[in-house]
């Protein structure tokens, strides 16, 4: 047989492919015959990247698809549209796609995975397999889980408990609390009693390394939810390690986490009507916030005092409460003598004759550039005023409302703020807003611009997407009607989205691995850091844009709006005119061939 030379070359390549593919699928069984056998700690997705590093295009295989979708799939994403506990790492709901799909499970996948746990002795392995099948049989095949596989399913989550195959304590607590939760579904006592027993052990043993932030899942899931098979014992055990752990905390002089575990036994000494206990550990609590206040200054008194009145009053412990509340009445006293002179900068007086000529664009065009205050620009300020403490000033006038802790408990909004620009910049542009509000609308009624024409405004910038338009025409709108609530809570999200585009139009990646191994759109805050946003906006206008919306050393709008955290009476002109002011500032980053030095 004669095989000329393109057929022979062929033929070579085929032989490569076919040795490559070899070898993959070698390197692949060794790598699952490895695991198998090991009790190594790990998580899922640590099997993943062992995964992917040991097969190279897993489409092209089916065992090697099967292998990756298995660890990949997210056990702690959000609900998810699928109804179902496992979902994909990944979504980009805009481009509607999400990895790995439900749409490529199937049946033979679900018989591999069977399959593959019965074989393996890795207990974190076999649960997995085992979750998968349970969680998604009847999407697949129609077909309603059977009991056996929801108790392998069980029993493989506990022994991974047990056997220290889990990466730490979050992930084992969240397994158990799993287990539980499948168990009483199929109402299985002896399932159940068994989640009781090893959910107190790993709390046990969380007691022991000292991680009393992670205790109070198991009060939660068999106290708190009065589960039947929960014996006297291992009642008296769950409220003993709870008492432990606001003692610990007590010593240890957190007073915000000693609140928090105490109220639940408070909670749970009242539901049984102890009254001398509920006082007991309410004044533990009390105690640890008297001491904590000793080392702190007037202003995070106050709010660890405020904090205990509601304690006192949610618990109806009218004595306690007053005492309380009269002591509180110190420390204001205290508040305002450690304030410092607060000067207000006298830049405002050529404002009054703001030139509002050439049309409305140019005139917002002027306007974005005006009131834009940065470290640099404000560190002038600073250093004329040295010593003023702006943030009681803040605090005082209710510009900015204490809701932020750091890592040691502490409110970091009242911590002593080691970066004076910030707080300068933060008098300039309260100082300032009221000027930027009334040029703003000075201009809207001299231009007799609606809502339409300010966002046609807007969108001649390509970064603002077509299909956000009438959320941003109804944000303005509502901000020139001052229904303010409605406008902020409209447009603060609508800057993200503008700097999400223009990062990603610049050839930015919008995107970062999260700690459980999928894929996550960036904070915000590191989106701001990104070579996009610096193309337009010079460093300056870029920390305007964080002490506005993302600093909680200043006015920090977009975390407290996204979270939830703002009261309802901040939802005022301040904040609405900063959010306007910002979007004028993002509407003149005009096409990708702009690189203006200043913002423009």
């Amino acid at each position: 047989m004669v095989v000329n030379e393109g057929g022979e070359v062929y033929a070579g390549k085929i032989a490569l492919q076919s040795l490559i593919e070899r070898i993959v699928m070698e390197n692949l069984h060794s790598l699952l015959l490895e695991l198998d056998s090991s009790n190594a700690p790990r998580c899922e997705h640590d099997i993943y990247k062992l995964l992917s590093k040991a097969t190279c295009e897993p489409e092209e295989d089916f065992i090697a698809k099967s292998e990756q979708m298995a660890f990949l799939f997210n056990d702690k994403a959000p609900v998810n549209s699928w109804g179902t506990y496992f979902g994909p790492y990944f979504v980009d709901f805009e481009e509607n796609i999400e990895s790995p799909s439900l749409s490529l499970v199937t049946k033979e996948m679900l018989d591999y995975w069977k399959e593959r746990a019965e074989t393996t002795k890795n207990a974190l392995m076999k649960a997995r397999y085992y979750g998968l099948i349970y969680d998604f049989q009847q999407h697949v095949t129609g077909e309603k889980v059977n009991y056996k596989i929801a108790g392998e399913y069980v029993i493989s989550l506990i022994k991974a408990c047990h056997d220290g195959v889990c990466s730490n304590f979050i992930e084992e607590v969240q397994k158990i609390e799993r287990a539980y939760r499948v168990s009483k579904l199929f109402n299985k006592k002896e399932w159940i009693e068994n989640c009781i027993e090893t959910a107190i052990n790993i709390e046990d043993r969380i007691i022991k390394h000292r991680r009393f932030d992670q205790i109070g899942r198991c009060f939660s899931l068999f106290i708190g939810e009065k589960e039947k098979f929960l014996t006297e014992e291992q009642r008296n055990k769950i409220i003993l390690n709870l008492e432990k752990t606001v003692e610990q905390l007590a010593v240890c002089g957190d007073p915000w986490r000693t609140e928090e575990k105490g109220r639940l036994l408070a909670g749970y000494y009242r539901s049984i009507n102890k009254k001398e206990e509920i006082a007991r550990v309410l004044n533990v609590i009390a105690n640890c916030g008297f001491i904590a206040c000793e080392k702190q200054n007037p202003m995070t008194k106050s709010l660890i005092y405020q904090g205990l009145c509601k304690l006192y009053n949610d618990f109806n412990m009218n004595d306690e409460f007053n005492d309380i509340t009269r002591k509180s009445a110190n420390i204001r006293e205290e508040i305002i003598k450690s304030m410092g002179k607060y000067p207000v900068p006298a830049v405002m007086a050529e404002d009054k004759n703001f030139d509002l000529q050439g049309g409305i664009e140019d005139v917002f065009g002027r306007i974005s550039k005006k009131f834009i205050t940065g470290e640099k620009e404000a560190k002038k300020l600073h250093d004329e005023n040295t010593g003023n403490n702006v943030y009681d000033f803040l605090v005082q006038i209710g510009a900015i409302i204490i809701t932020h802790y750091n890592d040691k408990g502490i409110p970091s909004v009242l911590s002593k703020n080691n970066n004076p620009a910030i707080n300068s910049a933060c008098q300039i542009i309260l100082s300032e807003s009221h000027a930027l509000y009334d040029i703003l609308l000075k201009a809207i009624e001299q231009y007799n611009a609606d809502a339409e024409k300010i966002v046609d405004i807007f969108y001649k910038s390509i970064y603002f997407e077509d299909q956000k338009r009438e959320i941003i025409k109804r944000g303005i709108h509502a901000f020139i009607e001052k229904d303010f609530l409605v406008a902020i809570h409209l447009l603060v999200p609508q800057i993200e989205s503008v700097i999400h585009n223009l990062v990603k139009l610049n050839g930015g990646d919008i995107y970062e691995e999260n700690r459980f191994g999928g894929l996550q759109l960036k904070f915000f805050e590191r989106l701001l850091s990104d070579n996009g946003v610096s193309k337009y906006f010079d460093e300056d206008i870029i920390s305007y844009y964080r002490i506005i919306l993302t600093d909680q050393r200043g006015f920090n709008i977009r975390n407290d709006v996204c979270h939830g955290i703002l009261l309802q009476e901040r939802f005022d002109w301040l904040y609405a005119v900063r959010i306007i002011h910002i979007l004028l500032c993002l509407s003149q980053a005009k096409a990708l061939q702009d690189s203006p030095d200043s913002g423009e």
